[in-house]
């Protein structure tokens, strides 16, 4: 009795990527670790995976995650982008989770399903992991700004990223939560704020993000429960539109006696006593010198920058003829790496002449 009891039990699983998703356990797995998905948020991966390749109503979805309850489709869209988080499918083209505009979503990588055997140990591991971080990027002239960033985060409660629109707060918070991911024994967990338009949701989004199971009748109060005994970073990105909400968590948190820490992002302060400012500034872009080369020119963060992104994203390699337009385009937008619509209109038709490669991929950047 005893052997067949250690012996791994064969169940249901289905296999995309590096995960397994145990249909009968509730439970996915990125190789052989857990990831803590909330129980909305597995209904809705269990039901895309299994309809693989087809499109999944929002209405089906809803049915799935929250039967019998009417729900607005705000929730769907906080737990689909925090799936998407979760299985690390945050760039352009998306690898997993594909949106139909209007409509619903469609699981579009491949599923292989079968019968496995799968250790009982697996579903019991004590430090799921959480809130997969998107890929740390490449960082350009912030290395001052990300070393002040992990000071702060080893002396403070709470660190707040402070900056105009596009000027690079996330890339600098994702940046700073790799590196001290080794301090959070249990785990960093990324909140993308962006993703909801209404302050009540706040509580929603960190229900989903956090896979804390069941429907608590008081979330603020059921998160702050479940941090209280965990060393976590909790990254509440884009804050500044639902303020209010994001400051009560930020300020109760950092009031509490426990381990766990906040990183936001915000075009302005959450505005509470405890808060830790640190403020990004845009990059350095040259001064009005004309007929820079381009070896020189590059040694500004904004140019050097453009040049990269011009060979990621098109295979365009910008040469010595080019310098004075891309010097011109980074002067114009500021230093900020993520410039406003009205940057971008501005050079509009000046950039779809000269580069139609690149705008064409931009242009697909912005629809999406």
């Amino acid at each position: 009795m005893d052997e067949a009891r250690e012996r791994p039990k064969s169940e249901l699983v289905f296999s995309f990527g590096p995960y397994r998703l145990v249909p009968s356990r509730q439970l996915l797995l990125h190789g052989d670790r857990p990831i803590n998905l909330g129980g909305r948020a597995f209904e809705l991966l269990r039901l895309l995976v299994q309809r693989r390749d087809e499109l999944v109503s929002k209405e089906e979805l809803k049915s799935a995650a929250w039967p019998g309850i009417f729900v607005h489709e705000s929730n769907l869209k906080v737990n689909m982008s925090n799936l998407r988080q979760l299985l690390g499918d945050t760039k352009l083209n998306p690898s997993y989770l594909a949106t139909v505009v209007g409509r619903g979503y469609r699981f579009i990588a491949p599923v292989q399903a079968g019968i496995g055997a799968f250790d009982v140990a697996d579903a019991d591991a004590e430090n799921p992991e959480l809130g997969h971080l998107p890929p740390q990027g490449q960082i350009v002239g912030r290395e001052a700004e990300l070393g002040e960033v992990l000071a702060a985060l080893h002396r403070e409660r709470h660190v707040t990223l402070v900056g105009a629109g596009g000027v690079g707060k996330t890339t600098v918070a994702v940046a700073a939560a790799h590196a001290y991911a080794e301090a959070c024994v249990d785990g960093v967990c990324l909140v993308d704020l962006a993703t909801i338009d209404d302050p009540t949701l706040v509580p929603v989004a960190l229900v989903t993000a956090l896979g804390i199971r069941g429907n608590p009748d008081d979330s603020f109060a059921a998160i702050l429960d479940y941090l209280r005994a965990r060393r976590m970073l909790i990254i509440l990105d884009n804050c500044e539109h639902v303020l209010p909400a994001a400051t009560i968590f930020a300020r109760s948190l950092a009031s509490e006696q426990g381990l766990s820490k906040v990183l936001a992002t915000s075009r302005a302060p959450l505005g509470f006593e405890m808060e830790f400012l640190i403020r990004i500034g845009p990059l350095a872009v040259p001064g009005d010198e004309s007929g820079l080369p381009l070896q020189r020119a590059i040694s500004f963060p904004t140019v050097e920058l453009f040049v990269s992104r011009a060979l990621e994203w098109a295979g365009y390699q910008v040469t010595d003829a080019d310098c004075d337009a891309v010097v011109s385009i980074c002067r114009s937008v500021e230093g900020l790496p993520l410039a406003n619509s009205g940057h971008r209109r501005r050079h509009k038709s000046f950039r779809r002449a000269r580069y139609p490669c690149l705008c064409r991929r931009s242009a697909q950047r912005e629809a999406a």
